[in-house]
């Protein structure tokens, strides 16, 4: 095992080696047999995960200039806004006729809204 003189472990290491018996040396030895496989799969993970980072990158960048998210963010924009159009009528609705035309007012804007709604799901 070569450990680089620089290392915090160099010195702990030598020392194991004079000073402490067998088996407290073999039981480091193992120690940081074990740490060392431990730092490479930590490394490989890292790579790993620098991959799948950049993969995801790349796949937003594809979607952000997609047509068809385009589309669709286009679509729900405009369903939010009919949504919110229906609502301020419904209000106003009620609020200006009795309560027998209010009713069929607001039945007749919920197909119309619905028709609306459908026409643009199909697109």
């Amino acid at each position: 095992m070569n450990i680089p003189s620089d290392s915090p472990l160099y010195s702990p290491l030598r020392t194991v080696y004079k000073i402490k018996p067998a088996s407290e040396r073999d039981g480091f030895l193992h120690v940081r047999s074990e740490w060392d496989n431990l730092q490479q799969q930590v490394s490989e993970k890292n790579r790993e995960l620098e991959n799948l980072l950049k993969t995801k990158e790349e796949m937003d960048l594809l979607l952000a200039n997609s047509t068809l998210k385009q589309q669709a963010m286009s679509l729900n924009d405009k369903l939010q806004e009919l949504g919110k159009k229906r609502n301020m009528q419904q209000e106003l609705d009620i609020g200006q006729a009795g309560p027998e035309q209010g009713q069929e007012s607001f039945i007749e804007k919920i197909r119309m809204d619905n028709a609306e709604i459908e026409e643009m799901q199909h697109l």
